[in-house]
């Protein structure tokens, strides 16, 4: 796929929304053979980690399957334990509607003593919206330091060192920073710990009484699965439990959860608050509009594969953290989705997200959107931009097939850079810092002129 979203697997047949059994692996529904077989190609490319995949219609698990031992020797099913990265955030973005908290008002009204030593004005104007959506203008970081609880790490390393790149709601750049703070506001505006506010707002009315942000009581049980980075084991550690990110949750339970998104058919969120988390918020850029971020959750108007453009509305959510890779789709459209779980950083499952997908019915392929085809006249992105914070002057020429750049600041440092950013789509360009992977977009200004480069860790605003 050239637009890569995340990741799948599969079993047998369940009935009720418990998810309470699971049909024996040799009683496989033949209608899912060529998904597990699609899922079983994308692990061994993976290096064959331990997984689990769920399919999921009208509350109701059609299909689910593990791969792999828990750490008591027993075979990996939907409930199962893996670490699931951002997919938490959309659980930290449901309990700010379950709890009715203010969206449009700045955080430091809501909570008192938020302050950025770096950026003391702008933190003034971040609101929880900004939060959720991800354009509260904050500079990409893990936020994980040595603190002991969230409260400590905003006080030092998040007060003293963290800084924002961006004008606040001007538009979308990820940043786990973002539910850092939100994770905090909700801690703070609900008076108990993060975990126990998610757990007693959220998790426990649910019915997803194996989800856990604390790590505490994971290796007293056996029905979790270890994880794999560059080839070594994860070791289980319980530091920084309060971040979201390193978070526990079953294949069941997030089929619970990803019910409750599609049908809003629970006592704890109203029809307004329903529709409110689940409606798109804010642009991408990347397919401009056909991609938008809501509230922890990304909306695609399409996909694409080998085959071309598919006009399909999905609702997404995936991540990544040392040793596990995890993911929620939803296909409003059939009130169905499916979960993947796995055992390795960061691992995407691209075969299988196809073919669970056309399970319940793939869209004919047509041209690509215009959205997603780059300029062919690179001269519109020529300039100099300037980021204070991080990479400083960025001295964009354009070539027929690329853009020539120079980053004094970083040839001055001996930072190693490619000289060519190489169209994308739509004003995003690839190219390579520091030996990564980077993918840079331009933001327009009102006239249709390029007016900063986008990226996690830097933003540079245009000068000339």
């Amino acid at each position: 796929m050239r637009i890569c979203m995340s990741s799948i697997l599969v079993m047998g047949c369940t009935e009720g929304k418990n998810n309470d059994t699971m049909v024996e692996e040799s009683h496989r529904d033949p209608a899912f053979e060529a998904l597990a077989q699609a899922i079983e190609t994308d692990l061994q490319t993976a290096g064959n980690p331990n997984a689990v995949f769920a399919v999921f219609q009208d509350g109701e698990i059609l299909y689910v399957e593990g791969w792999g031992e828990t750490e008591d020797g027993n075979t990996i099913d939907q409930d199962t334990r893996f670490r699931i990265g951002s997919v938490a955030d959309s659980m930290t973005a449901a309990t700010a509607f379950v709890i009715d908290t203010p969206m449009n008002t700045p955080v430091v009204d809501m909570v008192s003593g938020i302050d950025l030593f770096k950026s003391p004005d702008r933190i003034q104007e971040i609101t929880m919206q900004h939060l959720l959506e991800h354009s509260g203008g904050l500079v990409d970081s893990v936020g994980q330091g040595n603190d002991d609880s969230l409260a400590s790490f905003m006080e030092t390393t998040f007060y003293d060192e963290m800084f924002i790149i961006a004008p606040p709601g001007r538009f979308w750049n990820a940043s786990n920073l973002n539910y850092v703070v939100a994770s905090y506001v909700l801690e703070q505006y609900l008076g108990v710990p993060y975990g126990e506010g998610i757990e007693s707002s959220l998790l426990s009315p649910l019915g997803m009484s194996r989800t856990t942000f604390d790590s505490e009581d994971i290796s007293a049980e056996g029905n979790w699965a270890r994880g794999m980075d560059l080839g070594s084991e994860v070791p289980l550690e319980t530091d920084n439990s309060y971040l979201a990110g390193f978070s526990w949750s079953t294949a069941a339970d997030l089929v619970t959860f990803g019910d409750v998104i599609l049908s809003g058919e629970t006592e704890i969120l109203s029809n307004e608050q329903h529709s409110a988390l689940v409606s798109p918020q804010i642009s991408m850029g990347l397919i401009e509009d056909k991609l938008q971020s809501g509230n922890g959750l990304i909306h695609y108007e399409g996909i694409s594969s080998n085959a071309g453009w598919h006009d399909i509305d999905i609702i997404f959510q995936n991540g990544s953290i040392p040793g596990y890779g995890a993911a929620i789709y939803l296909l409003p459209e059939h009130n169905a989705g499916f979960i993947s779980l796995v055992g390795a950083t960061g691992v995407q499952l691209p075969s299988a997200v196809i073919s669970a997908i056309q399970y319940f019915g793939l869209p004919e392929a047509g041209d690509f959107p215009s959205e997603a085809l780059a300029l062919q006249d690179l001269s519109l992105y020529e300039g100099t931009y300037i980021d204070d914070w991080n990479v400083g002057e960025i001295h964009l020429t354009a070539n027929v097939l690329w853009l020539e750049v120079e980053m004094p600041r970083l040839d001055e440092m001996g930072v190693i850079y490619d000289s060519k950013w190489r169209p994308y789509t739509k004003h995003n360009f690839q190219t390579k810092i520091d030996g990564y992977d980077i993918l840079l977009r331009f933001e327009m200004d009102s006239q249709g002129r390029p007016e900063f480069i986008v990226h996690r860790a830097f933003v540079g605003n245009r000068v000339e």
